[in-house]
């Protein structure tokens, strides 16, 4: 479509993106400041949980590597005490603990109780007296080592009379706690020290690029997701710019999201029904020139006639002045009664009807026509239909319109039908058929604006004013009910209006009551 085309055009939209744009610069558009926000959210989500995650990771791994050094350090002092017990020297102490300085990679001094080292990891200090101090770490070498150390893996309880060696010897365990000297620990080697610290730097390493790659990841999806938010409404914008500058014929695509195709969906339906406004206006305006043209001329033409004596003042010719001056007055009439219900302040003297009623008087006025044209007029109205609440006069003048426009398009030998029938406990529909040339599917939108016709002669003896319809709805609007047509070319159409029933008596169409309601204002 030309229009849609036009509204996507580069050319055409950079002057509606600047001007949408210049007021915040690139900080003014919206997919901007989607983003923006995005990466705000982002990176309070994705680094401040990278940062616990790294601490809390550092801090659970060096209570691990502590847990596990305890642990290993209970071991050594448990067997040690298990070999002195056994053996009641230290001959295994040196071996055992070299053995275990070089798998766990930490130097350890063994003294008995008088303070004499008798087992150093290195070798340096055997036979000579130590005390510890600075970053040593001393655990003492006594039976309660040999009761809380794990055995086989796992922390069952020594069994009774004592500790069974892998040999089959039963020690028996003293009672208390005897102490036989005392394990020094130092500081992990520098080896040990390396091999934590390059776990937790690759440990720092992973997490980082995790959430880097995570926080790229999700700022690459919000530009994405931002774009496409950002983008239907852009379009509307600078639609809606090019709208204000009297462009009306602005459309924008339907797509994206829910929301968003929601929003193109409406604005288009928006512009199609101001461009149609638009046209209204500009044929109403046009229209009432044209029928205002036609009498006003005629009479004018009269007038200059008589004056000149070349038409004679006599009855035909004011007979012909005065039905130009009711035309006149036809058309004022179609349209005052017009600009009531469009704003609201028709009155209405409501009341119940028998629907039968309002059709018989309806088909009673159009006999005559009908017998002219050689048209059948038949009725289908069953007498037990519920009144309905409506103004008799004014129900009873869309009737007739809607005959009046049956009877028009209706060829010779051709039948006219109105009937009424119950829709529900509510409502009351009434129909008026015809064969006749029928409407086309362009047309038929249409047919209740305001001047269109389907004849575009636009001749009072062709179409009428072009008000009848639109005064037809808006009575039947006023009545809260319906009016609808359908139709299909060559094969007539069929106009139906929908109406509330009343539980009040009925009365009989085109009388007053006694006495007289209230009007009734309608808003």
């Amino acid at each position: 479509m030309a229009s849609a085309t036009s509204s996507n055009q580069p050319g055409a939209d950079a002057p509606a993106r600047q001007r949408t744009g210049q007021a915040g610069g690139i900080f003014g558009h919206l997919w901007v400041r989607l983003l923006l926000a995005f990466a705000a959210v982002l990176l309070v989500a994705v680094i401040g949980p990278a940062v616990l995650a790294r601490q809390a990771s550092r801090a659970e791994f060096q209570h691990y590597v502590n847990s596990a050094q305890d642990a290993q350090r209970n071991v050594l002092a448990s067997v040690l005490a298990v070999n002195n017990l056994a053996s009641g020297n230290w001959h295994d102490a040196q071996y055992t603990t070299v053995a275990w300085a070089e798998i766990y990679g930490q130097r350890a001094v063994v003294t008995d109780n008088s303070g004499t080292v008798v087992a150093d990891s290195n070798g340096e200090l055997v036979g000579r007296h130590f005390t510890g101090g600075g970053s040593w770490q001393s655990l003492p070498i006594d039976t309660n080592a040999i009761r809380t150390a794990p055995r086989d893996n796992d922390h069952r309880p020594l069994p009774i009379g004592g500790l069974r060696l892998p040999g089959g010897q039963l020690v028996p365990l003293p009672q208390g706690n005897i102490t036989y000297g005392t394990l020094y620990i130092n500081n992990p080697t520098v080896a040990a020290a390396e091999r934590d610290s390059a776990f937790l730097l690759k440990l720092n390493r992973v997490t980082l690029l995790s959430a880097g790659t995570g926080l790229l990841a999700a700022l690459a999806l919000s530009l994405l997701l931002a774009r496409r938010i950002g983008k239907p409404l852009e379009l509307v914008t600078a639609a809606a710019v090019r709208m204000g500058k009297g462009d009306l014929d602005q459309r924008v695509p339907e797509d994206g999201g829910a929301e968003a195709a929601a929003l193109a969906r409406s604005f288009n339906t928006m512009a199609a029904n101001l461009a149609t406004s638009q046209r209204l206006r500009q044929q109403l305006v046009a229209d009432v020139a044209h029928e205002l043209r036609s009498p006003l001329a005629n009479i004018r033409g009269y007038l200059e006639a008589i004056e000149d004596g070349v038409v004679p003042a006599d009855e035909g010719t004011l007979r012909i002045l005065t039905e130009e001056a009711a035309q006149l007055n036809h058309l004022i009439d179609d349209l005052q009664e017009l600009a009531q219900a469009e704003a609201g302040v028709l009155r209405l003297d409501r009341g119940p009807v028998a629907p039968a009623e309002l059709i018989e008087r309806a088909v009673e006025a159009a006999r005559p026509r009908a017998a002219e044209h050689g048209i059948t007029l038949t009725t289908s109205a069953p007498a037990d239909l519920p009144p309905v609440d409506v103004d008799a006069q004014r129900i009873m003048q869309v009737l007739q319109n809607l005959l009046n426009n049956a009877l028009t398009h209706t060829p010779a030998h051709g039948r006219v039908t109105v009937s009424a029938h119950q829709t529900d406990g509510a409502t009351v529909t009434f129909a008026v058929a015809d064969t006749g040339a029928g409407i086309s599917a362009e047309d038929l939108p249409y047919i209740f604006e305001r001047f269109y016709r389907t004849d575009q002669s636009r001749t009072r003896a062709t179409g009428g004013s072009g008000l009848g319809l639109t005064i037809a709805r808006r009575f039947v609007e006023a009545h809260g009910g319906t009016i609808t047509a359908t139709s299909r070319l060559g094969q007539g159409s069929t106009f139906t209006v929908t109406l509330p029933v009343t539980t009040q008596p009925r009365r009989t169409a085109g009388r007053q009551p006694a006495p007289a309601p209230a009007p009734l204002v309608v808003r």
